[in-house]
């Protein structure tokens, strides 16, 4: 069985596990001091296993599709705030900052892409300089 975010993404096919037991996000809030683990929060959902074009593909995370779902509120919720606390427990954060932001202000220009006009070769390419959000 495979996992089909994982195929999609380019990483390599993920098994499903042979059983998982739903937890709910409250019963894996209480059992983990509000840190619940990945697999507790993903089985919260009820994996889905189905067939497509034959193959078996598992997906953990189907239930995470309802948005505006109390559950799914509630999932966000506890992730936001278990990354939020990585976040915030790493000491280098700002020297970090500091050095990332540096190196992103070197700006980037990306390789071209050729069209032909009149017979021509037109090279046409975008670049990204100091702080600019997104390649112009």
């Amino acid at each position: 069985m495979l996992l089909l975010l994982s195929g999609a993404c380019g990483g390599a096919p993920i098994a499903a596990p042979e059983s998982t037991t739903p937890v709910s996000t409250a019963e894996a809030a209480a059992a983990n001091s509000g840190q619940p683990t990945k697999q507790q929060l993903a089985t919260e959902f009820g994996p889905v296993t189905e067939e497509k074009f034959g193959q078996k593909v598992y997906d953990p995370f189907r239930g995470l599709e309802k948005g505006e779902d109390p559950a799914v509120v509630e999932w966000t919720r506890l992730q936001n705030k278990r990354t939020r606390d990585v976040i915030d427990g790493a000491g280098n954060r700002d020297a970090l900052k500091k050095k990332l932001g540096a190196i992103l202000e070197i700006g980037s220009v990306q390789v071209p892409a050729i069209r032909m006009k009149a017979g021509k070769s037109v090279y046409f390419y975008t670049k990204r300089e100091g702080k600019q959000s997104q390649p112009v």
